[in-house]
C-alpha cells in the first residue's frame, strides 16, 4: 500500500473525513502551541528551580560539614593557643631584662663565675617584635664558662649570641670572656599610620 492509494481511498468530499482531517491538524498545532508557549516554559522554570535547589544544598553540605568539623577546630584552637603561650616564652611580651639578669646572675653564681658587666641597650622595633641587646664581660674557669654558654642557650627564651672575645687572664687557669647577644620581646601588630593632613586656614576675602 502507497500513498497514492490512501490518498484515493480518502474522500476529501465526505464530510466526516474532512472533519475528521481537520480535527487532526487542530490537534497537532494545538499541542505545538502548548509545548513552545507552555510546557518549554514550565521545563525552563524546572531547571532555574533545580539550580536553586542545588545551590541550597550544596551551601547546606558545606555548613554541615562545618559543624561536623568544629568539635577538631576547637581542639585544634586550644592546641595552638597552647603552642603560642610556650612561644611567649622564648618571645615574652615584655623586654624583662630584671628577670634575664636574675637569670643569669644565678647561673653565674652556681658556675662560681665573676659578672663583670651587663650592659642593656635600647630596643629596635621590627614589625611585630623588638630586638633588645645587651653586652657582657664574665670571667671564670674555662670549663664553666663552656657551661655558661650552654645555659644561655637552653633557656627557653631566645638569646642570640654573637662577638665572642676571649682572653686569658694571669692567675690559673680562668679566661675573661666579652660577647654581645641580643634577645626578643613581641610587641603586637603594627598598626597603620595614616598620615595626618594639616588643618587648613580659612581663607580671607579683602574688601575692595
Amino acid at each position: 500500500m502507497n500513498l497514492e492509494s490512501i490518498k484515493s481511498k480518502i474522500d476529501l468530499k465526505n464530510p466526516k473525513v474532512l472533519g475528521a482531517i481537520i480535527s487532526i491538524v487542530l490537534f497537532i498545532v494545538i499541542i505545538g502551541v502548548y509545548y513552545y508557549f507552555i510546557y518549554s516554559g514550565l521545563k525552563s522554570k524546572e531547571a532555574q528551580k533545580q539550580n536553586t535547589l542545588n545551590a541550597a544544598t550544596s551551601k547546606y553540605n558545606s555548613y554541615l560539614s562545618l559543624a561536623r568539623s568544629y568539635p577538631v577546630i576547637v581542639k585544634q584552637d586550644k592546641k595552638l593557643s597552647k603552642e603560642f603561650a610556650g612561644l611567649l616564652l622564648e618571645l615574652p611580651s615584655k623586654k624583662n631584662i630584671p628577670q634575664l639578669l636574675m637569670k643569669i646572675s644565678n647561673y653565674e653564681k652556681v658556675l662560681n663565675l665573676n659578672l663583670n658587666m651587663f650592659k642593656p641597650d635600647k630596643g629596635t622595633a621590627k614589625g611585630f617584635y623588638e630586638t633588645v641587646p645587651f653586652s657582657m664581660n664574665i670571667s671564670g674557669n674555662f670549663y664553666n664558662v663552656y657551661k655558661f654558654f650552654y645555659k644561655l642557650a637552653s633557656m627557653k627564651r631566645i638569646i642570640d649570641v654573637h662577638g665572642v672575645s676571649i682572653s686569658k687572664k694571669a692567675k690559673g687557669g680562668s679566661v675573661s670572656v666579652s660577647f654581645q647577644g641580643t634577645t626578643f620581646s613581641f610587641i603586637g601588630a603594627v598598626k597603620p599610620k595614616f598620615p595626618v593632613k594639616p588643618a587648613q586656614k580659612p581663607t580671607t576675602v579683602k574688601k575692595p
